[in-house]
């Protein structure tokens, strides 16, 4: 069984000259301080973003609340929820800490794969990253109860309680800030 995690970044730098440099001309570098947003609610939601350092917080506003959706660190990805260009966000993603992206707009990937089996391919790659994302996540919250969900977080990454409010930590796991502070106590 390969156990070896597959990495975006290690598969784009094997992709032939031609369709390296036909990406390079898509991909925006980006750095992002803390607190600053990437996506705001009602944008559309078309770009690509691949964190090469740092991390992300995906969330939603319910009843005036803020409710963490997900957090994105280094080699993962936020794809948009749809693949139709002209859908709009009903989140927002901020940076947690100072945050190093590449940002890619889907219109001009999708034509750009359209053209090249490589990066069709690579997009490919993309999708299963993101939808084993995803998966994960779905089953940590079907399977793992709140302080085994708080130790995965935790060894996706292990600086998160520095760089993370506590609040936001809590409602990614579904609990609340006492329940938190137990857990935390509970494993010293």
């Amino acid at each position: 069984m390969n156990t070896k995690k597959f990495s975006l970044e290690s598969f784009i730098h094997s992709l032939p000259q031609e369709e390296k440099y036909q990406l390079d001309r898509l991909v925006v570098p980006k750095v992002y301080n803390m607190n600053d947003r990437l996506v705001q609610v009602g944008e559309l939601d078309n770009e690509i973003f691949y964190v090469v350092k740092g991390g992300l917080r995906k969330y939603s506003l319910m009843d005036h609340r803020e409710i963490t959706l997900d957090f994105f660190f280094e080699d993962e990805v936020v794809f948009p929820k749809n693949s139709h260009p002209e859908s709009h966000t009903d989140y927002f993603l901020e940076a947690i800490e100072e945050t190093q992206i590449y940002q890619i707009s889907l219109v001009n990937f999708n034509r750009v794969k359209d053209i090249s089996p490589q990066i069709s391919q690579l997009e490919i790659k993309v999708l299963e990253l993101a939808h084993e994302q995803a998966l994960n996540r779905l089953e940590e919250f079907q399977s793992l109860n709140a302080t085994e969900r708080y130790l995965k977080l935790f060894e996706r990454s292990p600086k998160i309680i520095k760089n993370v409010k506590l609040k936001h930590i809590a409602s990614y796991l579904g609990i609340n800030n006492a329940s938190l502070s137990k857990i935390r106590a509970g494993l010293k």
